[in-house]
């Protein structure tokens, strides 16, 4: 009878399962997103940034919605809501008498987005607390529980761009499978979310609790106000990527599968299990792995996007351990200028795209696993106990929804000249763009290094401080 209580403890299967299930659901489109309104509904590419106005307004919603956790302490309500809302809504998409005109469109995305963003932020706060329950784990061993949800992340990518295919003309997209993904991982994520969340059971008198005057603590707190500065230059840079890249990958760069061998196409394996000890085998097991990955170029990419985030997040207490919680945001940034300069030189015509845009992404995966392990720490380290949730709200927010709507006004400008929909050759006008857009996001990654190495690298190493 104790068993499953006893493996839980011993390997902590409950955070890993809920976060894989809520990344399967909450990065469905992620990778998506923009092809989704650009090939579902025809939104036109200059008009893609305003997703980013809808994360913003989202940013401010959800920071109410971890408020009110945070005062009345119900987590296991709030997830129970948001997770089925999140699967209705985007079922909401495939009704055309209820998305009539592109204004519905954008209506159901915001409501899609503002629930679905949610997930992320209460389900971080439960863990948080959970961990804390354990005396030798504590909040420090997060990252190793969050790669559940970058492995979720993975799945849902593959998944997807599996459900995904091309339309009857052969040159768009047909999303017409995603809404049974969408049915089939909400319900799961729903159950899971009932049987393993619990609220606590120490809950606070809400009329005790003053949100205000810990809120105006919090925005008087200069340190606390400097990393989410930080986070907004990196967020702004990471969403400026999400938002234009998979354009840059699909029409520029033109990513396709390399051409494989005949005999690379492998229709069946040995059934023989004697075979497997012969080196001819093996190589046959290799030879399909690669034609899976070939088969699914831009999930083969993101797969490349969080090998590092993976490893960064798993030894992320031990990097913090080492260089302290500021060196690791100072290095994320690093690895971004790097990233933005790589696809700054890569000509767009080279026959190899698809291998280098591989690893290039690498470096997306280490700015994100440096980024997150050391900043959500960070944002619970800074802020008072009642406003935790809250906290991990604002730097979700800053670092996705507000980043997203600056990085959509920032660059909106460059893309001005973006080709309209129906021209398959590739203009002058929209590379340039694109050259100016790596350039911009290289300045903005170059100023925030600037900006944390004058305010932590004086004589006190505050750089390696693990408290701030």
């Amino acid at each position: 009878m104790n068993f499953l209580p006893k493996l839980n403890r011993k390997c902590m299967l409950i955070p890993k399962i809920l976060y894989f299930s809520a990344s399967m659901q909450h990065y469905m489109l992620h990778k998506f997103r923009y092809l989704f309104a650009k090939e579902k509904f025809g939104i036109a590419e200059n008009k893609i940034w305003y997703v980013g106005i809808i994360f913003f307004i989202a940013f401010f919603m959800n920071i109410l919605f971890a408020t009110i956790n945070d005062k009345f302490r119900k987590p296991k309500i709030f997830m129970a809501c948001m997770v089925p809302l999140s699967g209705i809504f985007f079922q909401l998409f495939y009704i055309d008498a209820y998305i009539r005109t592109a204004y519905m469109f954008w209506i159901n995305l915001f409501m899609y987005i503002t629930v679905n963003a949610a997930i992320p932020v209460i389900l971080d706060k439960v863990m948080l607390d959970y961990l804390n329950k354990f005396p030798d784990m504590t909040s420090k061993m997060y990252g190793r529980q969050r790669i559940w949800a970058t492995i979720g992340y993975m799945a849902s990518t593959f998944t997807v761009e599996g459900i995904l295919r091309k339309n009857k003309e052969g040159v768009g997209i047909d999303f017409s499978g995603l809404p049974y993904y969408s049915a089939a991982i909400t319900l799961i994520n729903f159950l899971l979310v009932v049987a393993f969340i619990e609220n606590p059971k120490n809950s606070i008198d809400p009329s005790k609790v003053n949100i205000m005057s810990e809120w105006k603590e919090l925005i008087r707190n200069k340190e606390y106000l400097f990393f989410i500065l930080i986070i907004l230059m990196n967020g702004i840079t990471r969403s400026g990527m999400t938002i234009y890249l998979p354009v840059y990958i699909t029409e520029v760069l033109n990513v396709k599968s390399y051409i494989l061998p005949e005999s690379w196409e492998i229709h069946a394996l040995p059934s023989d299990w004697t075979s497997y000890f012969h080196i001819s085998t093996w190589i046959l097991l290799v030879k399909k792995t690669i034609n899976i990955f070939n088969r699914f170029p831009l999930s083969t990419i993101a797969v490349f996007e969080i090998l590092l985030e993976m490893v960064s997040l798993f030894y992320s207490q031990t990097v913090i351990r080492s260089i302290g919680l500021i060196w690791p945001l100072l290095l994320a940034q690093a690895s971004q200028a790097i990233r933005f300069i790589l696809y700054l030189v890569l000509p767009h015509s080279h026959p190899h795209v698809f291998i280098f845009c591989c690893v290039f992404e690498i470096f997306k995966g280490i700015n994100f696993g440096l980024t997150h392990g050391s900043g959500v720490q960070l944002a619970e380290n800074l802020c008072s106990p009642h406003l935790k949730a809250t906290s991990q709200a604002i730097y979700h927010g800053v670092f996705g929804a507000v980043g997203s709507v600056s990085a959509g006004l920032l660059f909106r400008q460059v893309f001005r000249h973006s080709k309209p929909n129906g021209i398959e050759r590739v203009s002058n006008e929209q590379i340039q763009s694109f050259r100016t857009f790596f350039m911009l996001n290289t300045a903005i990654a170059c100023v925030s290094i600037i900006l944390v190495a004058l305010r932590y690298g004086s004589g006190r190493k505050r750089l390696y401080s693990k408290l701030i």
